[in-house]
């Protein structure tokens, strides 16, 4: 990043930069080092400059009334702490020749792997202003050995993806430190720690991190291709043994929960609606759609209250009607199933669509995923099995008496 930015973001001068902070760091113009204020001469004559705009300071020293600060000859730039700190982090690094870099990690999807921890490097030597590569000059250029690294400090705006595209093309290894949390008027010794090891930094390019997650998307689309395999595998079994139970369906024995019932309220004829999904149950059809109503939902005739499909398929996998195999299916399998057999249900598909089927003929109602009987059918219903109980008792008077008789002649 060029050391005219950095000065421009106003949330980090509010915390950090010199809307909060004096120039603490003037430039000496004969080699360009940076004076710490403590070590400068009072007021003009202490001869240095704004880091920034090169305007020439005075040095306040410390008295009761403030802090010793630089204050410009004339108007003030305002960036000159920012620029500070970016010019004394590079003069940190380029003196002490060392640097903690990032540990190298790399992470693709559900992959991971640590290659090196975090480490201290000692370098052989360090340029500023690195301009060997016009398509990318760094703040520094450090080298070790065959090791070559550039180094980035951000003071208040980090690299860009354009100029980490850039880092990505040229393939020479680069780290940026993020110093936007270090009080532009630090000690030279906080700034110190921070730029050598206590800053976060980060991997801008780095080789072999870019070659492990190559390697972790290859491995991602071998485990995906293998997962697909597997998945069609099983698709295949369970549609085989769907298609198996679907074509025997007509053989099984069939058993109509309160038949009578269902024939007097009008609602057979509803339990054979063609939905599909009879190959994932142990019984026809009829059989659990009338399990849903006599059963399931019949206890709502005394207490009119909503029940989610997922309510209903639970009631009935606990009573022995869904196949064990296709009472969990993932999306993943069914999508894959409904691949070979377009017309495939899951056992909630089936359920859902009978429900939904009969809220159509107003049988049932529906709130989102929930249904009850319809009130005027739950009335039926209740009317239907008033008359039959009368029936049954009026019966069983008269077998009563009749049987008294037969006693009574007996003797």
């Amino acid at each position: 990043m060029s050391i005219n930015q950095g000065h421009d973001d106003a949330e980090i001068r509010r915390q950090f930069g010199s809307d909060s902070a004096r120039l603490v760091y003037g430039r000496d113009p004969e080699n360009g080092k940076l004076i710490y204020i403590a070590r400068a001469s009072r007021g003009l004559s202490c001869g240095l400059i704004c880091p920034h705009c090169k305007a020439a300071l005075v040095a306040n020293l410390k008295d009761d009334l403030k802090a010793a600060h630089f204050a410009h000859h004339g108007p003030a730039c305002g960036g000159g702490p920012e620029t500070a700190l970016h010019l004394l982090c590079k003069e940190i690094i380029q003196s002490e020749l060392r640097l903690t870099i990032p540990r190298q990690f790399a992470a693709h999807g559900a992959y991971e792997v640590l290659i090196a921890e975090e480490r201290e490097v000692v370098f052989d030597r360090a340029t500023l202003e690195f301009r060997d590569h016009v398509e990318v000059i760094p703040d520094l250029h450090l080298q070790v050995g065959d090791m070559n690294l550039f180094v980035e400090i951000a003071v208040t705006h980090p690299c860009g993806e354009e100029k980490i595209s850039r880092l990505k093309r040229l393939g020479t290894e680069a780290v940026e430190i993020d110093m936007s949390s270090v009080p532009r008027n630090a000690l030279p010794e906080e700034v110190r720690q921070a730029v050598l090891s206590a800053a976060p930094r980060i991997w801008l390019f780095n080789a072999r991190i870019e070659r492990a997650v190559e390697e972790m998307r290859l491995r991602e689309r071998l485990d995906a291709n293998a997962a697909a395999k597997r998945l069609a595998s099983i698709a295949r079994r369970k549609i085989e043994a769907y298609d198996r139970t679907r074509r025997s369906a007509g053989e099984q024995k069939l058993r109509i929960k309160d038949l009578a019932a269902l024939r007097a309220l009008g609602v057979r004829k509803h339990l054979a609606l063609e939905i599909g999904g009879t190959g994932c149950f142990t019984v026809r059809s009829e059989t659990w759609r009338s399990v849903v109503l006599a059963t399931i939902l019949r206890p709502r005739l005394y207490h009119h209250r909503f029940l989610a499909t997922d309510h209903i398929v639970s009631r009935l996998v606990e009573e022995g009607y869904v196949r064990g195999d296709f009472v969990k299916l993932t999306k993943d399998l069914a999508d894959a199933m409904r691949h070979l057999d377009p017309e495939f249900l899951t056992t909630w598909e089936a359920i859902h669509r009978f429900l939904q089927a009969l809220t159509r003929t107003g049988l049932i109602e529906q709130q989102h995923l929930s249904f009850a009987l319809n009130t005027r059918l739950a009335d039926r219903w209740r009317e239907w099995e008033g008359t039959q109980q009368k029936k049954t008792q009026r019966r069983n008077s008269i077998s009563s008496r009749l049987l008294k008789k037969w006693l009574a002649a007996r003797l």
